[in-house]
């Protein structure tokens, strides 16, 4: 009996201290670039389209925390911008936007 119970205590400490590896991978920061599509100042939320590398146009939604709700005020649609992101739980939350240099060439 005394196995069994150091077995099943060995087992759930590998989980619970397994586990904020787990969750911080998940929450590393990433970047994207992209064109600002919609800004909702109001909702904190900015949607932004961008290529992924193997070239697809994707739209994405991204929450804004209160710290990057600032960077809000002086967005507007067709502008490019560098936003700092963490993924929670299917949902992307913006930590920092930043305006970034159009890369399409100008005619």
């Amino acid at each position: 009996m005394n196995n069994v119970v150091a077995t099943l205590m060995t087992g759930l400490a590998i989980l619970t201290f397994g586990m904020p590896s787990v969750v911080a991978a998940q929450n590393s920061p990433r970047q994207t670039t992209g064109k600002v599509l919609t800004v909702n100042r109001d909702a904190q939320a900015l949607t932004v389209k961008s290529i992924t590398p193997d070239g697809r146009e994707i739209d994405s939604v991204f929450s804004v925390q209160e710290a990057a709700a600032r960077d809000l005020a002086d967005l507007r649609p067709g502008e490019m911008v560098r936003i700092t992101y963490v993924q929670v739980n299917g949902q992307l939350r913006a930590q920092r936007i930043v305006k970034a240099p159009d890369s399409a060439p100008k005619q």
